[in-house]
């Protein structure tokens, strides 16, 4: 067996404290369903809007104090593929387990294992980790289920054996195949906030306010569970096993952007292995990433020129109402004034030289500030 070392990036994310930031996008737990008779969350409606999170609301997820890493997928396995004669937009499957290796800082060297598609049993309420949509087998009440976990590297090698896993586990969630791309979707994997108990990690292991130190290095190496989800090994199906490894290397390396040196009488890789690897700067000065409220105005138009006036003559004129709607008048023309010139229709003349020259010199202003 030949495997190919993938690199992806990763981010990590030093909180002193626990910190409110966006939640995640959707929260199926607030689904409303009947167990044993009795309605749980009596009062809520089984639509997207009880799941989904209000745009422009406060922060409703809480990280705790310590370091949050974040791994990308290889872009290879974020692209979806619409084939003729099938319904729906195929995604590959990916890795669905992880090993984080902390070492350096004067610390203890440490590991654990991130199951990516681990299932939580009905009923258990796991801290620090995302829910998914879930339809209850027999016996079974909740719509949702809370999916991946962490075990130190001891603990995992002893995990028990009948534990549940999703069957399949892509870049958009817990699923391959779908209709349509939504919000959630697409963002899973790149939102931090939708996916930390799956392409994430917390490491607790700091007392409050104590910044990392340096030389402090993560490692994170990610591979496939079962072998016959690998994306190589597909690859190589697809592609038909007979064709000759310099062959299978120009379509890999077109398909995928992924390139190997292969040399004589060697096989062409099989098996795929992500590698990240971060490490604290000495010296490096750490902030605090506190979320900083929204301070942006917004300007609202039927089109892009009536927000722009609109915006504008509310910094030139903040107190006289109607001159705010003359000056909003005004810009509008001037800015329509191309489209106009173009059907060979005269503008109108609603600007006198003067206060013409004095908005766009007010404007000009505005827009190179």
């Amino acid at each position: 067996m030949t495997t190919l070392l993938v690199p992806v990036y990763l981010d990590a994310l030093y909180l002193p404290t626990k910190t409110n930031v966006l939640g995640e996008m959707t929260d199926y737990s607030k689904l409303p369903y009947y167990k044993n008779s009795q309605l749980v969350n009596r009062g809520r409606a089984y639509i997207s809007e009880t799941v989904l999170t209000v745009p422009f609301t406060q922060p409703q997820l809480t990280l705790k104090a310590g370091i949050h890493l974040h791994w990308s997928l290889p872009d290879a396995l974020t692209n979806g593929i619409a084939r003729d004669g099938e319904q729906g937009i195929t995604f590959p499957l990916v890795p669905n387990r992880w090993l984080i290796i902390r070492r350096g800082g004067n610390l203890v060297e440490k590991k654990w294992v991130v199951e990516s598609d681990y299932l939580y049993p009905e009923g258990a309420t796991p801290e620090d980790t995302i829910n998914i949509l879930y339809y209850p087998a027999t016996n079974e009440y909740q719509p949702y289920r809370f999916l991946g976990r962490k075990l130190e590297l001891g603990a995992w090698r002893l995990r028990p054996t009948n534990a549940q896993y999703i069957q399949e586990l892509s870049a958009i969630g817990p699923f391959a195949t779908v209709d349509g791309l939504d919000n959630e979707k697409i963002a899973f994997a790149g939102f931090y906030p939708n996916c930390r108990s799956v392409f994430g990690f917390h490491d607790g292991d700091f007392t409050p306010n104590t910044t990392p130190p340096k030389d402090l290095r993560y490692d994170v190496i990610g591979w496939y569970s079962d072998g016959e989800n690998d994306y190589l090994d597909k690859f190589i199906k697809e592609q038909y096993p007979d064709r000759d490894p310099l062959s299978l290397l120009d379509t890999l390396q077109s398909k995928a952007g992924w390139t190997v040196e292969i040399g004589n009488n060697q096989s062409f890789p099989d098996r795929l292995l992500c590698h990240a690897s971060l490490s604290f700067a000495p010296g490096a000065s750490v902030t605090n990433p506190q979320a900083i409220k929204f301070q942006g105005t917004i300007a609202v138009g039927n089109n892009q020129e009536e927000a722009i006036a609109a915006y504008v003559a509310r910094q030139l004129d903040t107190t006289n109402t109607e001159n705010r709607k003359t000056i909003e008048e005004q810009l509008e023309a001037l800015q329509m004034s191309g489209r106009l010139v173009q059907q060979n229709r005269p503008l109108a003349k609603v600007l006198s030289r003067s206060l013409y020259s004095n908005i766009f010199e007010d404007y000009q202003l505005l827009i190179n500030n």
